[in-house]
């Protein structure tokens, strides 16, 4: 996972406790080595949040010049497609966090054209 790529984690609590419509609260980010990044949001964690997060997705991409478009494109369409974060505030919290399905995330990338290297994470909370 040392490539480029989007990706997406939650945390067990909002994997167990979907909304009406079996939505999620999901953070959608990038980052030139997903490893790294990954790293760091896991070390961040250790002691302002209560468990560990979830990785559900890893989109890879060949390009890193690509991947800030790419990432601006999902958090387009997902916002137009209504999985807006319910408690976003802006320019406070949840930018990059929307209340979504791994499900939808995949048709995403479908639709932005990432269709090889994706990482399909599992959670024991979901």
């Amino acid at each position: 996972m040392t490539r480029p790529g989007i990706y997406a984690f939650s945390y067990g609590w909002y994997l167990e406790h979907p909304d009406d419509h079996d939505r999620y609260l999901v953070k959608v980010g990038r980052a030139g080595n997903v490893r790294n990044r990954l790293a760091e949001h896991r070390a961040g964690a250790k002691t302002h949040l209560p468990e560990p997060l979830a990785l559900l997705r890893v989109y890879f991409v060949d390009d890193v010049s690509r991947v800030e478009a790419l990432e601006k494109s999902f958090h387009n369409l997902l916002t137009h497609a209504g999985h807006k974060n319910p408690r976003f505030r802006a320019k406070v919290v949840g930018t990059e966090w929307f209340a979504t399905t791994a499900e939808f995330l995949d048709a995403v990338a479908e639709a932005v054209g990432i269709d090889k290297g994706m990482y399909v994470g599992g959670s024991d909370f979901a």
